[in-house]
């Protein structure tokens, strides 16, 4: 099963939890304000059996959490996304060996347009996570990216 990604080439799912590049903060970082976090992402599509996930805004790869605010994050496909593609409710993957308590999952809303994803944010750790997308009737075809959010505390 081969998955494409923006950053290294992850082989299996079960990797998926475990082989994500070394943390690299981005330069910006993209503050979440308030109560919810509304994040667009773009699926690209290849000629290619590849796809890739891309965010409106490259600082969107590291989301800054607000201090101690309980977060509403919302990931939804752009109207540009390739079309065919959808979330499920394994959108959200947190890197494996990291504590899992500071996230709920509400899971693929909106028709699959839509990932919702609750952040108690009071820890103040970083986590890395892949999001990820599947091709409506191609189950070995899915998108990954792998970004980071911090919680501040």
């Amino acid at each position: 099963m081969k998955f494409a990604i923006a950053r290294p080439v992850i082989a299996t799912s079960a990797a998926v939890l475990s082989s994500f590049a070394a943390p690299s903060f981005a330069a910006r970082e993209f503050q979440c304000r308030g109560v919810v976090c509304d994040v667009e992402v773009t699926v690209v599509d290849a000629a290619d059996p590849t796809c890739r996930i891309v965010f409106a805004d490259d600082a969107q790869l590291a989301l800054r959490m607000p201090k101690a605010t309980k977060t509403l994050l919302r990931w939804e496909l752009s109207a540009g996304s390739a079309k065919g593609y959808e979330f499920r409710d394994d959108g959200f993957l947190l890197k494996s060996g990291q504590p899992t308590d500071q996230f709920e999952k509400v899971g693929a809303t909106s028709n699959g347009k839509r990932f919702v994803l609750k952040n108690k944010n009071d820890d103040g750790r970083s986590y890395e996570y892949a999001l990820r997308v599947h091709a409506k009737g191609a189950p070995d075809r899915i998108c990954l990216i792998d970004p980071f959010i911090h919680n501040e505390n």
